[in-house]
């Protein structure tokens, strides 16, 4: 019992809850993308059926259940839950009121845009690949994006005794910041709080509790060990007068559905026994002062309209951010798989495997490429040979007993040429052109010779590894949706009352009254 629970638990902790720290992702979702890509389901290429690409990773990759892949793809379409989505999906695919998704039989999806960095090189021997499930096909270990996904798109998920919670940054943020841990290896993470400025989420929303940001940075602050900070919504407070007006909610916490906001209002206002229970104290506000709640959300953006009279609109506010969902904690909590060890990690940590892996990467494919380079040069030069004298070649191929030897003894040709020049059609064989081979044989040189210049200099290799991700921060850079605030965003009790002028009578016969 105990050494199966043991191999059950390592299982859930190595192959189903933690993200990797190379790629950001669990295998379901590499699996998805992987199988994804197999399909041809790039961004340029049409929508196919969720249900096929479901049936494709269940049957292939992941032997789970068909929900599970399904609702882990379309978390993967959703823009309101992935700060930058790796599925690009058609029709009904859930909406922030918690709506749930059309079945997989009516919905469509292909890889978005991004997702291309994620799979580019697959095709190449260098990738670590290993058996599927029943050993009848090969998956990747990891998908060799230079996207920092484990940061920018963020992870949560809970495995046997263990539990990770990573929230998305900005993508140009990270990038910058890799860039500069690139040029100065020692970066300090106060350095590094320059570049990435905090946690940046798909619904928008502020950051306050900047001590919590801090040490899940990797801050030493004293104090709380805990490495958690306030999301609050964001708001258009409208007043009509010193207690009358309007508050417009136009970003939510991430998370959390705008449906709950609502209901919780409703709920207060409704609720006849929290008047006399433990919610008595505020739930006059809710009661009393709200006469009106609309939602007026569209394609355009989400917009819920508070209308409140007989109380400041600060007040309201206070309330809000107190009693409801507006206003929620977020206890980070980055633990990621390191060579299949789960481990709890900072930012800075992060940031320096992430950029110590991209290094691997590039080195890794430099030396397949030369590789490949090399064996292409040497064939276009057996070619360059033969075509160099194709009438006494073709006399040979058609008249000799032994024309692999005859070929190889004349040009000087080893059995990877002659093999080639075998392999080609006679017709083929006479209309290659020796210009168009030396110039494919010197574009391949060239090639090489990056290459190999490559592998020898770490100089070369932090260069290069700064032009590509600059080019990736250049492509699919965007403006930082969250706001940092200062403050820690306690409301205490006195912030959501309802304070108005009073005078107090006593009288000869010692009553006591007040009266506005």
């Amino acid at each position: 019992m105990e050494g199966s629970f043991l191999e059950y638990s390592m299982s859930v902790i190595k192959s189903r809850a933690l993200p990797d720290y190379r790629d950001g992702l669990k295998p379901v979702h590499r699996r998805i993308i992987f199988a994804a890509n197999k399909d041809g389901l790039t961004h340029d290429k049409r929508y196919k059926k969720s249900a096929a690409i479901v049936g494709s990773v269940m049957g292939s990759y992941h032997p789970h259940g068909d929900m599970s892949i399904y609702d882990a793809l379309v978390r993967m379409s959703q823009d309101f839950s992935m700060r930058y989505p790796l599925i690009d999906g058609q029709g009904n695919f859930g909406s922030i009121d918690g709506d749930s998704p059309a079945a997989m039989r009516y919905t469509e999806a292909r890889l978005s845009k991004i997702s291309s960095q994620f799979v580019e090189g697959l095709d190449e021997d260098w990738v670590e690949m290993h058996d599927n499930y029943d050993q009848s096909k090969k998956e990747p270990a990891y998908l060799p994006t230079l996207i920092p996904n484990v940061l920018v798109n963020g992870s949560e998920g809970i495995a046997v005794g263990l539990a990770t919670k990573i929230p998305p940054h900005n993508l140009s943020e990270v990038l910058e910041a890799s860039i500069a841990l690139i040029n100065n290896p020692n970066l300090t993470v106060e350095e590094m709080h320059q570049y990435i400025k905090g946690p940046d989420f798909p619904t928008g929303g502020s950051v306050l509790n900047q001590d919590g940001v801090k040490r899940y940075f990797g801050y030493d602050v004293s104090g709380s060990r805990k490495k958690s900070f306030r999301i609050r919504g964001k708001v258009v407070l409208e007043q009509e007068g010193e207690k009358k007006g309007k508050i417009i909610i136009t970003e939510i916490p991430y998370g959390v559905k705008k449906s709950a906001i609502i209901s919780q209002i409703v709920n207060y206002r409704k609720d006849e026994k929290a008047k006399k229970g433990k919610y008595r104290k505020f739930v006059r506000v809710f009661h009393d002062y709200i006469t009106a709640i609309r939602d007026e959300s569209s394609i355009e953006g989400i917009r819920v309209v508070i209308e409140y009279r007989g109380c400041p609109g600060d007040v309201v506010l206070n309330n809000l951010y107190k009693h409801t969902s507006l206003q929620i904690s977020y206890a980070a909590n980055p633990v990621v798989l390191v060579n299949k060890e789960p481990k709890r990690l900072s930012v800075l940590d992060l940031l320096s495997l992430y950029v110590e892996h991209q290094r691997d990467i590039l080195r890794n494919r430099a030396a397949y490429r030369i590789k490949v380079l090399e064996k292409r040069i040497h064939i276009l030069e057996g070619r360059l040979r033969v075509v160099a004298d194709i009438m006494e070649a073709i006399h040979i191929i058609t008249t000799s007993d032994t024309p692999e030897h005859d070929m190889m003894s004349r040009y000087q040709l080893d059995e990877a040429q002659v093999r080639d020049i075998f392999d080609l059609k006679i017709g083929r064989l006479k209309k290659l052109s020796i210009a168009d081979m030396e110039s494919e044989k010197k574009e391949k040189m060239e090639e090489r010779d990056f290459n190999v210049a490559l592998l020898a200099s770490e100089e070369a290799q932090k260069e290069e590894l700064i032009k590509r991700l600059t080019n990736i921060k250049e492509t699919y850079q965007d403006e930082r949706r969250t706001d940092l605030l200062e403050g820690t965003g306690e409301i205490s009790h006195e912030d959501t009352q309802n304070y108005e002028s009073m005078v107090l009578i006593l009288t000869k016969n010692s009553y006591l009254t007040q009266i506005p």
